[in-house]
């Protein structure tokens, strides 16, 4: 789950949180996220990981967004990614993750840690949403 609570003219503020357990991207921050369950549509697996690794409930569930589906190739193993994004300016989430600026024309995170390769991609289509959907963006932040 991609969750915004930002957006200026050059950057965004998203939720990450670090990876903690063990293995290659041991240490990267990424957005949160998990698996589907066989009974859950996509925006539901995404709101519950939220929920469940930061401790935060999404209750504006018709406000939940589709961004992006893509598939990842890492060493060893394949990742197929579901984005979806929650908008809501000034939220505040007491969580063990941090909010990050992305840089809404080079489409890079601004602090210096690792990201997961797949976030590239993801940043991308992020950031070229915002910019082309600004105006409408706008609208929903009024609300």
């Amino acid at each position: 789950m991609i969750v915004v609570r930002e957006i200026t003219e050059n950057s965004c503020q998203v939720y990450m949180q670090e990876r903690l357990e063990d293995g290659p991207l041991k240490g990267h921050f990424e957005f949160p996220g998990g698996k589907v369950e066989p009974d859950e549509s996509g925006a539901e697996a995404s709101i519950r990981e939220f929920n469940e690794e930061v401790g935060f409930l999404i209750n504006e569930v018709d406000r939940v967004r589709p961004l992006t589906m893509l598939t990842h190739e890492y060493p060893d193993r394949r990742v197929h990614l579901n984005a979806f994004t929650w908008f809501k300016r000034g939220l505040e989430i007491k969580g063990s993750g941090k909010w990050v600026d992305i840089d809404l024309d080079n489409s890079k995170p601004l602090l210096d840690k690792e990201f997961p390769e797949a976030n590239t991609e993801i940043f991308k289509r992020l950031c070229g949403y915002i910019k082309s959907q600004k105006e409408v963006l706008d609208l929903l932040w009024a609300m």
